[in-house]
């Protein structure tokens, strides 16, 4: 993968909440939810600051023991995962600087990041009207895809 990889993550069908240490983020054009942990989290927060790959593995390197030959594989992987799911795009443009996490003073043992996929509320995430709302909170309906 290279080093100048950029991407987006679609504020239009994706959302997503940090919550301590977890990042649930949803797919509105399929109903999934999925949580990211740890490293995951990393990531996640990276690519919502817009790092592009160098960022995002100075983001791990800040908060993880290890080095790059050792993270980029996984970190790698991982931004793949992303992409096949949905959860992020390719974009063109420069990418931001490493966020490093300023929260932790000491680096922590490295453990691959995990994308944990959940369908179990699928049905109700596509019927649930929350996400198509106005500016008065008010279901807006849904224009056909």
């Amino acid at each position: 993968m290279s080093s100048e990889q950029h991407w987006e993550i679609d504020p239009e069908s994706i959302l997503s909440q940090r919550f301590d240490d977890e990042v649930v983020a949803i797919n509105l054009k399929v109903g999934v939810y999925y949580s990211l942990r740890g490293a995951a989290a990393v990531v996640w927060s990276a690519l919502e600051a817009r790092a592009d790959r160098r960022g995002v593995l100075g983001a791990i390197q800040a908060r993880y023991e290890g080095d790059e030959q050792q993270h980029a594989p996984e970190v790698d992987r991982f931004l793949a995962e992303l992409s096949s799911e949905g959860l992020i795009t390719p974009r063109p443009g420069a990418g931001a600087a490493p966020v490093p996490d300023s929260e932790n003073a000491g680096r922590i043992a490295f453990v691959a990041p995990v994308l944990e996929k959940f369908s179990d509320m699928q049905d109700l995430l596509l019927l649930d009207p929350i996400h198509d709302v106005d500016e008065d909170g008010l279901p807006s309906g849904r224009s056909a895809d």
